[in-house]
């Protein structure tokens, strides 16, 4: 039978601060871009939803239209691609938008001479 007045003292082992590895400063530095890696689909996530919002707010819903769809997932993987190379992840768009756009003075120009001519037959109607 035991005494239920006496205290129960667990014991555990110390940890000294002495004996803990501290994390090495390329550690740290790549669990910082993996954390940013993550981040940058989340952040991408909730400004398209915004967009999105903002489109309903204008009577147009992307979302409600099938023929719209692949566009509105064509936009947030924009954002995405956007985010990533700002932070330094690598992202498929990259390549994408070096081959499509020029930049001249602060202005993206097409690249892509169909673009040119959808551009142009848009201008002649």
């Amino acid at each position: 039978m035991t005494d239920t007045n006496k205290p129960v003292v667990l014991k555990f082992p110390a940890k000294s601060s002495e004996n803990a590895d501290a994390p090495s400063l390329e550690k740290i530095q790549e669990g910082i871009k993996e954390y940013r890696k993550e981040l940058h689909f989340e952040v991408a996530e909730v400004i398209t939803q915004e967009i999105i919002m903002i489109l309903e707010h204008l009577d147009f819903n992307p979302i409600s239209d099938p023929k719209l769809i692949k566009e509105s997932c064509f936009m947030m993987e924009a954002i995405r691609s956007l985010i990533a190379k700002k932070y330094g992840v690598e992202h498929p768009f990259h390549d994408f938008s070096e081959k499509m756009f020029d930049v001249k003075e602060n202005t993206a120009f097409f690249k892509s001479a169909d673009f040119n001519l959808v551009e142009k037959e848009n201008s002649s109607s």
